[in-house]
C-alpha cells in the first residue's frame, strides 16, 4: 500500500456506512483498495458480462447494440464503477442504486450501495468471505490488505498514547 490506509478521503464514508449496516469497516476500506486501488473514479468495462449476458442471440443485446459498438445503456450496465466496482446491471437488479448509473462513481452512492449489498449478503446467513467472492476481490490480498492496515492503524494509536502522555506529563510539571 502506497499510503496509509487513514489518508484516503473517502475513509470516513466507509467507516460511517459500514458501522450502519454492521459491517467491518476495516473490510470494506480494504476491499475498495483491492478492487479499484482506492479510486473512486475507477471504471472497468466488464467484457465478460457483455458475452455472458448479452451474446449476439440475446435481442436485448442486439437492441441496444449499435455500429459494432454497444450504446450507454449496455455499457453502463456492464461497466463496474468506482471503489467498490459495482456492476452497473448488479446495481440496478438490486435497486441499490436508482440514479445515473455514470454517477455511481460518486463515493457516498457507492460505498452505499456496496454496505446495502454487503448486509444483504450478511443478512442471508452469508460470511465475510461470500461477500469478498460476492464482489470478485482475491480474498488472500484483502486479508493481507486487512493485516498490514490493522499494523498500522495500531501503530498510529500507539504514537497517539505517547504523544498524549507526554502532554499530561508536561502539564503536571
Amino acid at each position: 500500500m502506497d499510503k496509509l490506509l487513514l489518508e484516503y478521503p473517502w475513509i470516513p464514508k466507509v467507516v460511517s456506512l459500514s458501522k450502519d449496516h454492521g459491517l467491518d469497516w476495516l473490510l470494506m476500506a480494504c476491499m475498495a483498495l483491492e478492487l479499484s486501488e482506492g479510486d473512486p473514479r475507477c471504471r472497468t468495462l466488464d467484457r465478460e458480462f457483455l458475452v455472458s449476458e448479452l451474446g449476439a442471440v440475446n435481442p436485448h443485446y442486439t437492441q441496444h447494440w449499435k455500429g459494432g459498438l454497444p450504446d450507454t445503456k449496455i455499457t453502463d450496465l456492464a461497466t463496474r464503477w468506482g471503489l467498490f466496482q459495482i456492476l452497473g446491471r448488479i446495481a440496478v437488479d438490486n435497486q441499490v442504486f436508482t440514479g445515473r448509473i455514470i454517477n455511481f462513481t460518486d463515493i457516498g452512492a457507492n460505498v452505499r450501495a456496496a454496505c446495502l449489498l454487503a448486509g444483504n449478503i450478511l443478512n442471508k446467513g452469508g460470511t465475510e468471505d461470500d461477500i469478498i467472492k460476492y464482489f470478485g476481490a482475491d480474498p488472500e490480498r484483502v486479508r493481507a490488505l486487512m493485516s498490514e492496515s490493522r499494523a498500522s492503524v495500531n501503530l498510529l494509536m500507539n504514537i497517539s498514547a505517547s504523544i498524549t502522555e507526554e502532554e499530561e506529563k508536561v502539564e503536571q510539571a
